[in-house]
Protein backbone atom coordinates (compact mmCIF):
# COMPACT_ATOMS: atom_id res chain seq x y z
CA UNK A 1 0.00 0.00 0.00
CA UNK A 2 2.72 2.48 0.98
CA UNK A 3 4.73 1.65 -2.16
CA UNK A 4 1.79 2.62 -4.36
CA UNK A 5 1.11 5.89 -2.52
CA UNK A 6 4.10 7.87 -3.96
CA UNK A 7 3.23 6.68 -7.47
CA UNK A 8 -0.38 7.71 -6.95
CA UNK A 9 0.70 11.12 -5.60
CA UNK A 10 3.00 11.67 -8.61
CA UNK A 11 0.22 10.69 -11.03
CA UNK A 12 -2.21 13.09 -9.36
CA UNK A 13 0.36 15.92 -9.39
CA UNK A 14 0.95 15.48 -13.12
CA UNK A 15 -2.75 15.17 -13.89
CA UNK A 16 -3.52 18.37 -11.98
CA UNK A 17 -0.59 20.36 -13.37
CA UNK A 18 -1.25 24.05 -14.12
CA UNK A 19 -1.12 23.51 -17.90
CA UNK A 20 -3.69 20.72 -17.85
CA UNK A 21 -5.86 22.66 -15.42
CA UNK A 22 -5.71 25.90 -17.44
CA UNK A 23 -6.66 24.10 -20.67
CA UNK A 24 -9.72 22.66 -18.94
CA UNK A 25 -10.55 26.06 -17.44
CA UNK A 26 -10.31 27.69 -20.88
CA UNK A 27 -12.73 25.13 -22.34
CA UNK A 28 -15.15 25.63 -19.45
CA UNK A 29 -15.24 29.38 -20.15
CA UNK A 30 -16.90 28.85 -23.56
CA UNK A 31 -20.59 29.78 -23.56
CA UNK A 32 -23.40 31.14 -25.71
CA UNK A 33 -26.72 32.81 -24.99
CA UNK A 34 -29.78 34.05 -26.85
CA UNK A 35 -32.74 36.14 -25.74
CA UNK A 36 -35.75 37.80 -27.37
CA UNK A 37 -37.18 41.20 -26.39
CA UNK A 38 -40.47 42.75 -27.49
CA UNK A 39 -40.66 46.56 -27.44
CA UNK A 40 -43.70 48.80 -27.81
CA UNK A 41 -43.37 52.57 -28.08
CA UNK A 42 -46.24 55.00 -27.47
CA UNK A 43 -46.16 58.53 -28.94
CA UNK A 44 -42.46 58.36 -29.74
CA UNK A 45 -41.13 61.81 -30.53
CA UNK A 46 -39.28 62.28 -33.78
CA UNK A 47 -38.61 65.43 -35.82
CA UNK A 48 -41.58 64.94 -38.15
CA UNK A 49 -44.40 63.32 -36.22
CA UNK A 50 -45.30 61.19 -33.23
CA UNK A 51 -45.04 57.49 -34.00
CA UNK A 52 -46.19 54.28 -32.35
CA UNK A 53 -43.94 51.36 -33.12
CA UNK A 54 -43.60 47.74 -32.02
CA UNK A 55 -40.52 45.70 -32.74
CA UNK A 56 -38.88 42.48 -31.70
CA UNK A 57 -35.19 42.10 -31.00
CA UNK A 58 -33.09 38.95 -30.91
CA UNK A 59 -29.99 39.53 -28.80
CA UNK A 60 -27.16 36.99 -28.84
CA UNK A 61 -23.61 36.49 -27.69
CA UNK A 62 -21.02 34.07 -26.48
CA UNK A 63 -17.41 33.05 -26.29
CA UNK A 64 -15.52 30.29 -28.03
CA UNK A 65 -11.78 30.17 -27.57
CA UNK A 66 -10.29 33.50 -28.60
CA UNK A 67 -13.57 34.89 -30.05
CA UNK A 68 -15.97 36.90 -27.88
CA UNK A 69 -19.14 37.81 -29.76
CA UNK A 70 -22.19 40.03 -29.18
CA UNK A 71 -24.92 41.16 -31.55
CA UNK A 72 -28.57 41.85 -32.09
CA UNK A 73 -31.13 41.54 -34.87
CA UNK A 74 -34.20 43.83 -34.92
CA UNK A 75 -37.41 43.49 -36.90
CA UNK A 76 -39.40 46.74 -36.79
CA UNK A 77 -43.14 47.22 -37.42
CA UNK A 78 -43.95 43.59 -36.66
CA UNK A 79 -47.71 44.31 -36.63
CA UNK A 80 -47.62 46.19 -39.98
CA UNK A 81 -49.07 49.36 -38.43
CA UNK A 82 -49.53 52.54 -40.47
CA UNK A 83 -48.49 54.53 -37.38
CA UNK A 84 -44.99 53.07 -37.56
CA UNK A 85 -42.23 55.07 -39.23
CA UNK A 86 -40.96 51.76 -40.68
CA UNK A 87 -44.29 50.94 -42.37
CA UNK A 88 -43.78 49.80 -46.01
CA UNK A 89 -40.02 50.26 -45.74
CA UNK A 90 -36.92 48.26 -44.88
CA UNK A 91 -37.54 47.12 -41.32
CA UNK A 92 -34.58 44.82 -40.58
CA UNK A 93 -31.44 45.77 -38.66
CA UNK A 94 -28.44 43.64 -37.66
CA UNK A 95 -25.38 44.69 -35.70
CA UNK A 96 -22.51 42.48 -34.50
CA UNK A 97 -19.53 43.15 -32.26
CA UNK A 98 -16.79 40.50 -32.52
CA UNK A 99 -13.76 40.78 -30.22
CA UNK A 100 -10.57 38.75 -30.23
CA UNK A 101 -8.66 37.82 -27.06
CA UNK A 102 -4.95 38.49 -27.52
CA UNK A 103 -4.29 36.75 -24.18
CA UNK A 104 -5.86 33.56 -25.52
CA UNK A 105 -4.07 33.78 -28.88
CA UNK A 106 -0.57 34.19 -27.38
CA UNK A 107 -1.37 31.89 -24.39
CA UNK A 108 -0.07 34.51 -21.93
CA UNK A 109 -1.71 36.94 -19.50
CA UNK A 110 -0.77 40.40 -20.82
CA UNK A 111 -2.51 42.39 -18.07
Amino acid sequence: MFKVLPLLALTMALALSPDAFSQEAAKSQNFSWLQFNLYKGFDNKNPFDQQDDTYIEMEFGGRSGFLDFYGFFDVFDIFDSKDSDFHDSDNLFLKTFPRFSINHIVQKDLS
